[in-house]
């Protein structure tokens, strides 16, 4: 094919392809791009997509000298809008101060100032509108006026500004921020002339934004009414400082004190809410006339109006984990500015609260407010014709739960009164907090407390504690000496389960907040005073039994004296608890009733022990002067839980100096087991914990003042028995006493510690086969025992040692049994001991014969058992006295008053511990006693045969 051929059909296949583009294609397509329309939001509502922000960050001068650079704290807060997914503006305050150097000394300037900002969302400008992007960039120019102020004096500076947003959307409610910017302002803003002519500032900031949720996106949950389903009540602590223009010329944390907060309230609509409060604190700050440091008291109430920016923006929502809310409100506070006179003074004031939700009925919140009041609170200017103090709280919100939330509450079981007792064992650390202050340092004003507390609760709601408290209390007396005291301190507090009234009982509830609050006696040295307590207990409940607490705690003693040691001073003492607490829950009556009447075991026991006794007070860490003391007792479990209990005690109490008291008498106890209470009766358990409540009546004499008193006392303690045998157990009690009536002859009351070690011997009940035996076998028998014992006027005396004062002691006696129950013996007895206990003093032998009454005490409460291991008889006797070798010795009466203790090693043997008191008529001895009669004490151990 020729060359022209192919020419050809080349043009007629463009001709072709020519004609099917113009049919396809329009060229101007894409020569000529069509313009972009501007977005704008779906809603044309005003309030939809407004927003507020506010952050914290740094400001920063920026100077070519090194000098001249300086770095301050900055905070902010807006309000703005997005008018379309483009534009916005926003306006808003900031605040920030710095140090400066004006070329001769460093010091503070403040800068105050409001912002209009220009936005401009750069993402959605260069890639269109999307509300589910996780980043954008927003741009920001704005102009600004600022009050600068150092000293005195005040610069009005007008700004330009400019810089970038990046915005992290973290929920349609929700942005995380980070805002770099630059400033420009007039020159001079710190004081001091710039080469430029003017001040170039630089920050950056960090903060949260809150999205106007169109009402088509919101998701939102049922708002219940009426308004006690959704009251609150808070408490928190915090600082606060009178703000002035001197703080920023001086440390600005000199000028906050602590303060505290409690408040009650509600919402009335989902966005809408009032509360009332009441707090109170301290601030020093600086007058601008003197220069005088003053120190700043108030207490106020509050009434404030609550605006939930969250619900207001993106519906209610009872789930939402993050809530800020509006504070504003008016108020009245109590000013006592040091030794002026006090003054009512009226403001109003504004805040923000940022509230976190820990559980459904729990919040915790954070609130920075600013109040304003007229320039009668400091007597002064501070910032402006208006005084200004700044607070910053936190706390503890608790809001009632919603309806059907409570409808889901346990009942409360309270079946049988040990049901929801409880014993609680805590120990903490404080200081006192006086003023004026003590001057100590940390260490030494550190004070430790052990608690032990025991109580029940009557209802969900309310319920009661008794407490015993142990402290060690540094303290400075007299003034500026450091020194450390012992206290004890008992009372009884009023509790109130606040999550319960919140939220509704829940048996098995994690956490329960509980506020306690009581009167106490605080006993220190030898002198009681009224106090008050109060607490607020943080109870976290790892079992159905048992929880950890957490309770800060405050005392409070009516006598200035007390605490610090000094009259004038006002003092608190503040201390931070921990414990574990035990509830007794669950306990059946009828079952453990049941097994205790049913079996053929023990109800009536009786022990014997002894131990050391201590006086209670300030050496008593120090100096362990100890004394011995004997107990003898007879009581009766009358119930799976309760016992009761009758004791004669003898004890010798000796205090640092060497001067001692000796006291004996009777002892009414109450016992509670703790054990059988937590756990349910059990007659084969190991180790039984009981709680012992008790009253003495005795009688004393004290070596300081040799005069026998009547004594009464009570005392408290836990009894720790270990079982040995089905009728024999081993026991620990520690016990605290506190007796009255010039105890040791000088002080009306003292407090005693006590440890005893001793043995239980329970008697088995009675039984068909003994009830109706009253013959006894082997009915005579013979005994004879020796021993030791004290003489009542030369063991009170501080002159001798030891081996002067004891005795000795023996007796042989012929006596016969009537019954299993009643016997009598005659019994011929002897007792030696000095009369005075110098060391040349000669000894006298007083001679006895007495007619004594036995009652066994064994087979009167459990029936007679002629092979039982043991039998405990009581004795009362009287007869005559013959005194000998001692010229003015009267003959006279005498009479005891004791207990045997016998161990049958078979029917016709055995051997026994008997302890007694000895009395005689006055002059026995040769000597006239104030009391009107003579007494020993002693111990003899003995045999007996019988046949």
């Amino acid at each position: 094919m020729s060359s022209s051929r192919y020419f050809w059909l080349f043009v007629l296949s463009l001709f072709f392809v020519s004609g099917f583009t113009q049919a396809q294609i329009n060229g101007l397509d894409y020569t000529l791009q069509k313009r972009r329309k501007a977005e704008k939001f779906e809603s044309g509502r005003f309030s939809d997509h407004m927003f507020i922000s506010g952050g914290l960050g740094a400001n920063m001068k920026l100077s070519r000298e090194a000098s001249g650079i300086y770095v301050g704290p900055l905070a902010s807060f807006y309000v703005g809008k997005w008018f379309t997914p483009v534009i916005g503006s926003r306006v808003g305050l900031d605040a920030s101060y710095m140090s400066v150097n004006n070329g001769f000394t460093g010091n503070k300037a403040g800068i105050i100032g409001v912002n209009w900002d220009y936005l401009m969302n750069l993402s959605a400008f260069a890639n269109r509108y999307n509300p589910d992007r996780l980043f954008e960039l927003v741009g920001i120019l704005g102009i600004s006026y600022h009050n600068a102020f150092r000293h005195a004096s005040y610069r009005h500076v007008w700004g330009l500004s400019g810089g970038f947003q990046g915005k992290f959307n973290l929920s349609p409610l929700v942005d995380l921020f980070i805002e770099p910017e630059l400033s420009i302002y007039r020159d001079n803003i710190d004081d001091r002339s710039s080469w430029r002519k003017y001040d170039l500032f630089g920050s950056v900031m960090l903060g949260v934004s809150y999205k106007m949720i169109p009402v088509e996106k919101r998701v939102t949950t049922a708002f219940f009414r009426p308004f006690r389903n959704n009251m609150f009540i808070s408490g928190g602590v915090g600082t606060r400082a009178l703000i002035s223009r001197q703080m920023f010329s001086n440390g600005v944390f000199d000028f906050f004190g602590p303060s505290a907060q409690v408040a009650i309230g509600g919402w009335i609509t989902p966005v809408s809410g009032i509360r009332f409060s009441a707090d109170g604190g301290f601030s020093d700050w600086k007058a601008p006339v003197n220069g005088v440091h003053y120190r700043l008291k108030t207490v106020g109430l509050r009434a404030d109006y609550l605006l939930n920016f969250n619900t207001a923006f993106g519906g209610y929502n009872r789930n939402r984990l993050f809530e800020v809310v509006g504070v504003a409100g008016i108020e009245g506070i109590y000013a006592k500015k040091s030794t002026d006179k006090a003054a009512i003074v009226p403001g109003a004031g504004i805040g923000l609260q940022g509230n976190l939700r820990l559980t459904k009925d729990i919040d915790f919140y954070v609130e920075p407010r600013m109040s304003f009041y007229t320039n009668r609170l400091a007597g002064g200017k501070t910032v402006s014709k208006l005084d200004a103090l700044g607070s910053l709280s936190v706390g503890i919100i608790y809001n009632t739960v919603e309806r059907e939330i409570r409808k889901n509450q346990d009942k409360f079981a309270d079946r049988v009164f040990s049901d929801n007792m409880f014993i609680a064992l805590s120990g903490g650390l404080g200081r006192i907090v006086s003023r004026p202050k003590l001057g100590l340092s940390a260490r030494q004003a550190l004070s430790a407390r052990a608690t032990i507390s025991l109580g029940k609760w009557f209802t969900a709601i309310s319920g009661l504690r008794v407490n015993g408290t142990g402290m060690i209390i540094g303290s400075a007396f007299p003034a500026g000496k450091a020194t450390r005291y012992n206290a004890i301190i008992a009372g009884a507090d009023y509790m109130f389960n606040i999550t319960s009234v919140f939220a509704g009982y829940k048996e098995d509830r994690l956490f329960n907040l509980i506020a306690a609050a009581g009167p106490s006696a605080f006993y220190r040295n030898q002198k009681v005073y009224p106090a008050l307590e109060a607490g607020l207990q943080a109870q976290f409940n790892v079992t159905s039994h048992w929880n950890l607490f957490l309770e800060p705690h405050l005392l409070w003693v009516a006598d200035r004296n007390a605490l610090s040691g000094l009259s004038t001073y006002k003092t608190v003492l503040p201390t931070v608890n921990i414990g574990v607490g035990y509830t007794f829950r669950g306990y059946d009556r009828e079952t453990s009733c049941s097994l205790f009447e049913g079996e053929k075991g023990f109800s009536y026991f009786a022990s014997v022990s002894g131990g050391i006794s201590t006086y209670v007070n300030n050496e008593m860490f120090r100096n362990m002067n100890v004394g011995p003391i004997g107990r003898i007792s007879l009581g009766r479990w009358f119930s799976p839980l309760s016992a009761w209990r009758l004791s004669l005690s003898g004890e010798q109490v000796e205090d640092q100096s060497g001067e001692f008291t000796v006291h004996g008498g009777l002892d009414a106890d109450y016992m509670l087991n703790l054990s059988t209470l937590a756990a349910g009766y059990n007659p084969d358990r190991l180790f039984s914990l009981s709680g012992i409540l008790g009253a003495k009546l005795g009688l004393g004499v004290a070596s300081s003042y040799k005069k026998i008193r009547f004594i009464p006392g009570i005392s408290a303690g836990l009894q720790g028995a270990f079982r040995v045998t089905p009728a024999l157990d081993i026991f620990l009690e520690p016990q605290i006493s506190a007796y009255f009536n010039r105890f040791d002859g000088i002080r009306n009351q003292v407090v005693a510690g006590d440890l005893l070690l001793g043995l239980t011997y329970k008697f088995k009940n009675r039984s068909e086969r003994y009830l109706n035996t009253e013959k006894v076998d082997n009915s005579t028998f013979v005994s004879a025992g020796v021993g030791t014992g004290v003489w009542g006027n030369t063991v009170v005396s501080r002159i001798g040692k030891v081996k002067d004062k004891l005795s000795f002691n023996a007796d042989v006696s012929l006596g016969y049994w009537f019954n299993s129950i009643s016997g009598v013996r005659l019994s011929f007895g002897t007792n030696t001991f000095r009369p005075a206990v110098w060391y040349d003093a000669d000894k006298m032998t007083i001679l006895s014969l007495r007619s004594d009454y036995l009652v066994n005490l064994t087979s009167c409460f459990s029936g007679y058992d002629p092979d039982r291991l043991f039998d405990m008889i009581g004795i009362v006797g009287v007869g005559a006295a013959f005194p000998t070798n001692v010229t003015d010795a009267k003959t006279t009466y005498t009479a005891i008053v004791g207990m045997q203790a016998k161990f049958n090693i078979n029917r016709r043997l055995s051997i026994f511990v008997e302890p007694r008191g000895s009395f005689f008529g006055d002059k026995v001895d040769g000597k006239k006693c104030s009391a009107k009669f003579d007494a020993a004490a002693n111990l003899l151990v003995g045999t007996t045969y019988s046949f």
